[in-house]
């Protein structure tokens, strides 16, 4: 395997001309797996753009080596940046069908159940990484035995009350929000 030392990296990642020629190079690839796995080229420019930063910010620990080519590297990175959102959107698509969302028959119905989904979906990216963890897990239907061992809390009676905590706080943040009392009287 190749090894690069991080200033040769960061140096060449600071040269324009090679960071224009790099994006064109990964582009197709990047462009190709994420509209293949439900995306769009949008999304796939800014999962390119957030690898390449990634692959920065890395290589500026000195004691940081790259051991494939920078193309793997960063089509790996992107890949798993990709594949962790799309875990997120099921969670998210899992939770707003179990709030029994029915199919909406009118504009207004419609604008006033996408104002609910940004409304839960603002307060629970504003969750701790272990409540969005725990609920994301029981959404996707794990068992609180299963969660407690995914998530090695001590047991299942102990990853019921965080669920439990986690979904209180979930709950509380949408209520106190103003939006929530203007969508609760439409």
């Amino acid at each position: 395997m190749i090894s690069q030392s991080s200033k040769q990296l960061i140096e060449r990642l600071n040269d324009e001309e090679y960071l224009s020629k790099l994006y064109e190079q990964m582009q197709p690839g990047i462009r190709h797996y994420v509209t293949t796995n439900s995306g769009s080229i949008t999304e796939a420019d800014d999962l390119l753009q957030e690898s390449i930063i990634i692959v920065y910010k890395k290589a500026l620990d000195p004691k940081f080596e790259l051991s494939s080519s920078l193309e793997t590297f960063i089509y790996s990175i992107g890949k798993r940046i990709w594949l962790n959102l799309l875990r997120k959107r099921k969670s998210e698509n899992k939770y707003l069908q179990s709030l029994n969302l029915a199919e909406s028959e009118s504009v207004e119905e419609i604008v006033l159940n996408e104002q609910r989904i940004e409304l839960y979906t603002y307060h629970f990216n504003k969750l701790s990484q272990g409540c969005r963890k725990i609920l994301s897990l029981f959404f996707d239907g794990n068992s609180m035995k299963e969660i407690a061992i995914k998530l090695g809390l001590a047991s299942d009676g102990y990853a019921r009350k965080r669920k439990y905590e986690c979904q209180g706080k979930l709950l509380t943040a949408i209520k106190e929000d103003p939006l929530y009392t203007e969508l609760k009287h439409e």
